[in-house]
């Protein structure tokens, strides 16, 4: 039963990122340029210091069949520059069918998130900075055992606005980052990761225009893991139609 849990812990890990809150999953995931929402502390923290009023969003989903998917975020905007939370949560119900009698058929959990904390800061008209501290954490309950993995991470982000109507952000996660260790010891260490965005606001900024360029191990030699292109149009007043894309290398 340990086994069991340990590999396939260690094949649900190797599984690439989703993305986060309905706005920047509808644009493919380019949103390091953008981060104009409390949305910025899952992307780039230093999008939180532009924020003009305090924030409070969530969404609850079922992207996939037996999948479930939770988010939260809240910004307070203060003279210190703007603090954040922020939670995600993907859980997935595997059915497990065996005809082995020490391992019986049944149903198994497994959650991974992320809880945030956030902190961004405006520098400058044209730049802000950003620092992140989070606790990611995988979770596996049912017929497989239970096991708890989790890791700690500190990201920080950079925010440029060269012009009123463009962007230019860079976020470096998990810098610095402790693995993930839990029930069974260490069985998954994190890979610093980069990512570079670039937005453009057009016609009133009624269009906004994104991409975003990863890279999942700043320490590999292939630089580029995967490109996000994103757009939003503002069709009526306060009404949005959104597109995007994401093309990412296999990582197998």
């Amino acid at each position: 039963m340990k086994k069991v849990c340990i590999v396939l812990l260690v094949m649900l890990l190797s599984v690439p990122a989703f993305a986060v809150s309905p706005r920047a999953i509808s644009m493919g995931g380019a949103f390091v340029g953008v981060a104009d929402d409390s949305d910025a502390v899952f992307y780039n923290p230093a999008g939180l210091g532009n924020l003009g009023r305090h924030e409070l969003q969530g969404s609850y989903g079922v992207p996939y069949t037996d999948t479930t998917d939770m988010t939260f975020a809240g910004a307070f905007k203060s003279r210190y520059g703007t603090f954040a939370a922020g939670y995600d949560a993907l859980a997935v119900q595997y059915k497990y069918v065996s005809s082995d009698p020490i391992f019986p058929s049944g149903n198994a959990t497994y959650t991974v998130g992320d809880m945030i904390l956030a902190y961004g800061y405006p520098v400058a008209d044209w730049v802000s900075l950003g620092v992140k501290a989070h606790r990611m954490f995988e979770q596996m309950t049912g017929i497989l055992g239970n096991a708890d993995y989790q890791a700690y991470g500190l990201d920080f982000g950079v925010l440029f606005r060269p012009a009123e109507n463009a962007g230019i952000g860079v976020a470096i996660e998990n810098l610095y980052n402790t693995g993930f260790t839990g029930s069974y010891g260490i069985i998954y260490s994190l890979n610093p990761s980069t990512a570079v965005g670039f937005s453009y606001n057009a016609f009133g900024d009624r269009l906004l225009m994104a991409l975003d360029i990863n890279d999942n191990n700043i320490s590999d030699t292939d630089m580029i893991s995967s490109v996000a292109l994103g757009t939003e149009i503002e069709v009526l007043h306060d009404l949005f139609l959104r597109g995007g894309c994401n093309f990412a290398k296999n990582p197998y």
